[in-house]
């Protein structure tokens, strides 16, 4: 049973910090979220609860997560502990009945599950947002070349993702339409521009073979990528 080690999950070493997590957790609030700090959000699998604290100091009110590990939830700041609910997020987005979201975010979730248990999730997350809301996402991408590094570092992954399979999951479980982004190296600091720049020149060479094998280099080959499903 996976749910083990979900609950060991900081002391099994998967939960890791450093210094310019914050930084990444500002931009995909300043890039991805609504404007409207007012809107109503859930945040599935919410972790320590980082993010949902980033958006309060965003002044972002309404605001609530869903996270199964106690060891995660425990570490969760006072102010925000009390937002999360300790259950199975399949369970409450079976059970909600009346409550509407102008955004639900899955942000390193939906590859811990099984395409068997993906659809009727995402068809009850579907039914969950308001009108023109959307489902806010961040899955490894099985079309980089070092995808398999992400998908396989974790035992509890369970499905990989490519910009299409996105598509073909989401927009079969109702979703009219689905964005996907390259989630590639911010430029914050001297270092991580650098960086930035580096991959940018570093991965030409890919993009042209790319080109050469389908006829456009149109295609995101970062380990991971954002995505937005629109209800």
């Amino acid at each position: 049973m996976l749910f083990k080690y979900y609950e060991n999950y900081i002391s099994s070493g998967q939960k890791i910090k450093n210094v310019t997590y914050k930084k990444y957790l500002k931009f995909i609030i300043k890039n991805f979220f609504p404007k409207n700090t007012n809107a109503e959000i859930l945040e599935l699998g919410s972790g320590c609860g980082e993010l949902l604290s980033e958006a309060s100091l965003f002044g972002y009110k309404k605001i609530k997560g869903v996270e199964i590990s106690s060891e995660m939830h425990e570490q969760a700041p006072k102010n925000i502990k009390n937002l999360i609910c300790r259950r199975d997020i399949r369970e409450i987005m079976r059970t909600e009945k009346s409550k509407k979201y102008d955004m639900i975010i899955a942000k390193d979730v939906l590859e811990h599950f099984s395409l068997k248990e993906l659809g009727p999730l995402c068809k009850n997350i579907h039914r969950c947002l308001k009108k023109n809301g959307y489902l806010l996402g961040h899955v490894p991408n099985g079309f980089s070349i070092w995808g398999g590094s992400v998908f396989w570092s974790d035992i509890t992954h369970q499905t990989n993702f490519t910009e299409k399979t996105l598509n073909q999951l989401l927009k079969t479980e109702g979703f009219k339409k689905v964005e996907v982004f390259e989630d590639f190296p911010k430029d914050w600091s001297l270092k991580s521009f650098i960086r930035r720049l580096i991959w940018i020149v570093g991965s030409l060479p890919f993009r042209l073979l790319l080109a050469a094998e389908t006829g456009t280099p149109k295609g995101k080959i970062t380990q991971n990528i954002f995505f937005k499903a629109y209800s």
